[in-house]
Formats: structure tokens, C-alpha cells, sequence
């Protein structure tokens, strides 16, 4: 780590703060780092997916985030193309959703319903499958509705309602640090939606 990371760890490490009041401080000053409305860190890309479906799902209301997984009342699914199926799919049905899975431009839109909670999708296969992002996220972008992108390290943030980084690095083994990003209204719920979220530090 730097010797500027070092110094701010052993500073902070002297003081006393409420880590929800920090979290949200941190996310503020990413958002404002990366120009987009609002920004969380979280433990990794996983954890940031896991949260994000959630805070889709549940909003801010208080009982739909302690009805998580039991999807009753909620919309419960999400699209994903065949070519975007990945490992951090677990992350996305971690909170009880089924992945419906389209090829073609017409079954994403016409799998996009009343049921329809977000599309995913994975920008590193981006050139693969049969329908690019531009196209992909359209029908959600003109209906004003949530859809999620993972993204890598270093590219440009904040641009989707919803979208999840993880840094390309890992500072002496740690675990890569995450971030949900986009829309206000998104990564406020992400919040809302964690487990130790408002609970005494």
C-alpha cells in the first residue's frame, strides 16, 4: 500500500466514528468523484450484485428487505443473456430471483414484463451473444426502469441505474474492494437492503 493509504488507515485508526455515518459519507464522496448520484462500497463485485438485486427488489420498504428471500409481492426475475451466464450469477440469485435467459433482441423485450424486476448484463462479453449493451439496456432506459452492468476496474461509473465494479488490485492479498453505483434511488436501497444496515456500530 502507499504511504499515503498508511497514513490515512493510522489516522482513522485513532478516532471514533458510527460506520453507518462513514459508509454513507465514503459512498457521497465516491459519487462525487465519479459524477453519478450515488455510490456504496461493499466487500467485492459479489457482495455489490447481491445488494443491488436486493435493494431492485425491495425499495426502502422496510418489510419487502425482511421478507428477503420470500419474493411474495415483489417481481422475481431477471433477464440475462445466454452468452452473460458467469459465476456471479449466484450473487444475483442469492436474493431468490430466477435468471430468465434470451439470445435475441425480441425475447429480451419480450421477456421484459410485469415480473421483470432488472436485465443484467456483463460488459467484458459485451461482443459476445447477439445483442450489444447499447441495445440491451434500451427498453429499461426509455421505460425509466432498473437494470444492472458489471463493469471492471477503471471504466467510467455511474452511467446505469445500477452498476457494480470491482478494482483490478489487490493491495498485499486483500479482498478487492466493490462499489454499487447510479441512480439515487439504487444504491440507497442497496443500504437499506444490508443485513447490519442502521443496526448500532
Amino acid at each position: 500500500m502507499t504511504p499515503e493509504v498508511v497514513q490515512a488507515i493510522n489516522y482513522a485508526s485513532g478516532h471514533f466514528v458510527m460506520l453507518n455515518e462513514l459508509h454513507d459519507k465514503v459512498g457521497e464522496r465516491i459519487a462525487s468523484l465519479l459524477q453519478c448520484e450515488a455510490a456504496m462500497v461493499t466487500s467485492g463485485a459479489a457482495s455489490a450484485l447481491t445488494l443491488g438485486t436486493a435493494g431492485v427488489l425491495t425499495g426502502t420498504d422496510r418489510q419487502k428487505i425482511a421478507d428477503l428471500p420470500n419474493l411474495a409481492n415483489m417481481k422475481s426475475e431477471v433477464i440475462v443473456q445466454k452468452a452473460h451466464r458467469l459465476g456471479y450469477e449466484h450473487a444475483i440469485r442469492n436474493c431468490g430471483v430466477r435468471l430468465i435467459e434470451v439470445e435475441t433482441p425480441e425475447a429480451a423485450r419480450a421477456g421484459d414484463h410485469l415480473h421483470t424486476a432488472m436485465m443484467f448484463f456483463y460488459n467484458n462479453n459485451n461482443r459476445e451473444g447477439q445483442i450489444p449493451d447499447v441495445e440491451f439496456v434500451r427498453p429499461r432506459q426509455e421505460a425509466r426502469r432498473p437494470h444492472a452492468q458489471r463493469r471492471g476496474g477503471g471504466r467510467a461509473a455511474g452511467r446505469e441505474p445500477l452498476e457494480v465494479h470491482e478494482d483490478g488490485v489487490r493491495p498485499r492479498g486483500l479482498p478487492r474492494e466493490g462499489r454499487a453505483c447510479g441512480a439515487r434511488r439504487v444504491p440507497a436501497s442497496c443500504s437499506g437492503a444490508s443485513p447490519s444496515s442502521r443496526r448500532p456500530a
